[in-house]
C-alpha cells in the first residue's frame, strides 16, 4: 500500500509544549511526512474525518504514552484505530514513554508491553534517532530507485544542489549578486529545471521562507517577470548566490518585489491566496475550498483548479538543499528574523554569511 504519511502522532494535547511539537518538527526537518494536528488541520476541518484519514494514510503510528494520555478518551480511540489497522506480522505502533515506564503501561495496555519503546527521558534526539531507524529503513527498502540520479538526489541532496548551482553559475565563487530580472529568471530556470522530484523520495531542494520551509516540487516561468515556486507567484528583484569552498554550505537568496492584487478581495492583506480554474478564470480561496463558483447567475463547479499565492508586499527566501545547515534547529529558530532583517537592510548578506558559515552540517548529509 502507498501511504501519504510516514507516521501519525497520537498524543495528549497537554504534552505538546514539553515534547510532541518539537518531536514532530524534528522529524519533518529530517525529511519525513508526519501527520500532526498542528501541521495538518485547518480551520473548518472535521476532526473526526481528518484524523480517520490520517490513521488510514499513515504507515506508522507514533504513540506518546504519558499520564495525560491515559486520561483522554480521544487518544484511546486513535490507539484503537491503529491497533485495528495493524496486520499480522506488521509493525504499526511505535511507542514512546513520556514520564512512564513499562510497569505503568502493563496496567493499562498489557498487550503492548512486548513492544520496544523509546524512553523520552533519554532525550528527544535519542527518540528521533530511534524512530528514524525504523521509518527510514522501511522507506529505503520500499522506494523505487530508478537510476543513479534518483539515488543521488535522495542520498546526497547537497551534492545535487552543488551540481545545479555549478551549471547555473559557472565560474562564480563566493558571494555574487544579480539584479537583472531576465538574468535572475534564466539562472533559476537552470537551478530549478526538471526533474525536481524523484519517485519514492522527498524532493532534494527546499524553499526556506518566513512562514516555514517547503519542498520545491515544482517550478516554472509564468511570464517575463513572474515565476512559480511551489504555490508561490514571485516577481524576482535580486538574487544572491553563495558558493564557498564547502559545497554543503551553498545557498541562493532570492528577494522579490510586491505584485499587483488579483482583484478578488477588498483588503489590505500582504498576500492573497486564490486559484486559477481550468478555464483560466480566477477564483477566491473560499471558492476553491468549496469546489465551485457563482458567476452570471449560475453555480459552476471548478475543474482542475490550481492553487496560488500572490504577495502584495516585498518578500524574500532562501533556496538550498534539504540537507542544508538551514534545515537544523539552531537555524530554524532564527530563520524568520534573519530574513526580515535582510529584507529591511538591517543586515547584509555578508553579515548573514558570517553567522551561517559556522553552522554544522545537517546530520543526514553524507
Amino acid at each position: 500500500m502507498n501511504y501519504t504519511y510516514d507516521a501519525f502522532i497520537c498524543h495528549a494535547s497537554e504534552d505538546k509544549d514539553k515534547f510532541v511539537r518539537e518531536l514532530a518538527e524534528r522529524l519533518q526537518k529530517r525529511g519525513f511526512n508526519i501527520w500532526y494536528d498542528e501541521f495538518t488541520l485547518k480551520i473548518g476541518d472535521s476532526l473526526l474525518k481528518k484524523i480517520s484519514e490520517g490513521l488510514l494514510q499513515s504507515k506508522y503510528g507514533i504513540v506518546i504514552f504519558s499520564k495525560a494520555f491515559f486520561e483522554k478518551q480521544w487518544t484511546e480511540r486513535e490507539l484503537a484505530g491503529l491497533s485495528a489497522l495493524e496486520k499480522p506480522g506488521e509493525k504499526k505502533i511505535l511507542p514512546i514513554y513520556l514520564g512512564l515506564d513499562v510497569e505503568d503501561i502493563k496496567h493499562k495496555y498489557p498487550t503492548l508491553t512486548d513492544l520496544y519503546a523509546a524512553d523520552a527521558s533519554k532525550g528527544i534526539e535519542f527518540v528521533v534517532n530511534e524512530l528514524i531507524s525504523v521509518i527510514k529503513q522501511e522507506n529505503d527498502t520500499s522506494a523505487i530507485k530508478e537510476d543513479d540520479s534518483n539515488q543521488r538526489a535522495y542520498l546526497y541532496p547537497t551534492a545535487f544542489f552543488e551540481d545545479r548551482v555549478a551549471e547555473a553559475f559557472p565560474g562564480i565563487r563566493g558571494i555574487h549578486s544579480i539584479e537583472n530580472k531576465e538574468e535572475i529568471i534564466e539562472r533559476l530556470n537552470t537551478v530549478l529545471q526538471e526533474p525536481l522530484e524523484f519517485k519514492g523520495f522527498y524532493p532534494p531542494l527546499n524553499l526556506y521562507t518566513m512562514r516555514g520551509l517547503f519542498n520545491i516540487g515544482r517550478y516554472r516561468r509564468l511570464d517575463k517577470k513572474r515565476i512559480l515556486i511551489h504555490y508561490s507567484e514571485l516577481v524576482p528583484k535580486r538574487l544572491i548566490v553563495y558558493r564557498p569552498e564547502l559545497y554543503w554550505q551553498y545557498f541562493i537568496y532570492l528577494e522579490c518585489e510586491k505584485d499587483i492584487p488579483t482583484g478578488l478581495y477588498n483588503t489590505d492583506a500582504k498576500d492573497e491566496e486564490y486559484a486559477i480554474n481550468g478555464n483560466g478564470e480566477l477564483v477566491s480561496r473560499q471558492e476553491y475550498n468549496d469546489g465551485s463558483m457563482y458567476r452570471n447567475g449560475k453555480i459552476i463547479p471548478l475543474v482542475n483548479p490550481e492553487l496560488r499565492i500572490r504577495y502584495l508586499a516585498p518578500t524574500n527566501y532562501f533556496i538550498a538543499s534539504r540537507a542544508s545547515p538551514m534545515n537544523i534547529v539552531q537555524f530554524d529558530r532564527h530563520r524568520k528574523a534573519l530574513l526580515q532583517d535582510i529584507l529591511k537592510r538591517n543586515i547584509t548578506i555578508e553579515d548573514f554569511v558570517s553567522v551561517f558559515q559556522h553552522l554544522p552540517k545537517h546530520d543526514s548529509d553524507i
